[in-house]
């Protein structure tokens, strides 16, 4: 599940006067069975704010009326339409919480080699976006759980249509990607604006296998799937290669050591010849090498999640620290 984003309509009122504004809402109402939300600022309450959520490219309407301090009403105002757009909202307002991984065994590791969980960060604007100041949490309820630290933008800044990972695992010292609380299988990520406020995004998971993740079926889209395989920093897919889309059948091919630093050997089944032949591919089924000896050397290969297929009968997950 996903909570949309908010757009805020903001008034400047005098210290003594008072203001009602309406938006009428094209039916259906995204925020209610009323076509119309009506609220009001005061002397009393000069700070107070009304929000709803309004959908992008849609046509809505807003009309004003206020109360100076002869204690009448003006006419409402001739109405003004506002059609809010990507382009209208703060641009890391815009951030997508991607994808979440709250059970990782073996998909990635982070700097220290820990398979933790972790959050991903889309940014779909051209410019990049530093999350310092920005809120994250585990908790709807406490929404302003963790606020990301302003001591390294290398670690907090998500590039122009880039990726940034978000470590859950309570190691502070670890840098400023690192988050104060853990996740679970069935849980839920909040991300609020610095404003300590306004919603970014909302989403909720429940049971979430290990190594799998769940996001958006593509990056940015409003539905959200679970991953058999996941993609951490990449592009989410729903043509994400998974070992059932490569294996034909099983032989007792295996590979030493997993997870791997530099270099991986192919041991074969004792009662198979030594001949044999292999294709490594990435987590969206681009061949990274092809090759027919024991030894495999990935000093040059990215840190991540590996298939290899053996003999078109027997698919490995390899792990790249």
């Amino acid at each position: 599940m996903s909570i949309p984003k908010l757009w805020n309509i903001k008034l400047r009122m005098s210290a003594r006067s008072s203001i009602v504004f309406s938006v009428d809402f094209p039916a259906p109402c995204p925020a209610s069975t009323s076509t119309r939300m009506r609220t009001g600022l005061s002397p009393s309450c000069p700070s107070c704010r009304a929000e709803a959520n309004l959908k992008e490219n849609r046509t809505y309407k807003i009309r004003v009326r206020y109360k100076d301090n002869t204690a009448r009403w003006s006419r409402w105002s001739t109405a003004s339409t506002i059609v809010p757009t990507a382009a209208s909202n703060p641009a890391g307002y815009n951030l997508v919480i991607n994808e979440v991984q709250g059970k990782n065994d073996t998909t990635i590791a982070d700097e220290e080699g820990e398979f933790d969980d972790w959050i991903e960060i889309y940014n779909p604007a051209d410019t990049p976006v530093n999350l310092t100041g920005y809120y994250i949490s585990d908790n709807i309820d406490e929404p302003l759980k963790w606020k990301i630290p302003n001591t390294d933008a290398s670690k907090t800044t998500v590039a122009g249509k880039g990726y940034l990972l978000l470590w859950a695992d309570k190691d502070l010292d670890q840098g400023a990607n690192h988050l104060d609380f853990k996740l679970k299988g069935t849980d839920n990520v909040v991300l609020t604006a610095p404003d300590a406020s306004t919603l970014v995004q909302q989403i909720s998971f429940t049971e979430v296998a290990a190594d799998s993740s769940y996001g958006a079926k593509t990056d940015g889209n409003t539905e959200y799937v679970t991953f058999e395989t996941p993609t951490p920093n990449a592009a989410n897919s729903s043509a994400t290669l998974s070992i059932n889309s490569i294996g034909v059948k099983t032989e007792k091919f295996s590979v030493y050591p997993n997870p791997t630093t530099n270099k991986i050997t192919i041991t074969k089944p004792l009662d198979k010849s030594t001949k044999f032949s292999w294709v490594l591919y990435d987590v969206v089924g681009n061949i990274i090498y092809k090759g027919s000896r024991a030894g495999i050397n990935l000093e040059n290969v990215a840190t991540g999640l590996y298939f290899l297929n053996v003999n078109n009968s027997t698919t490995i997950k390899i792990i790249k620290k």
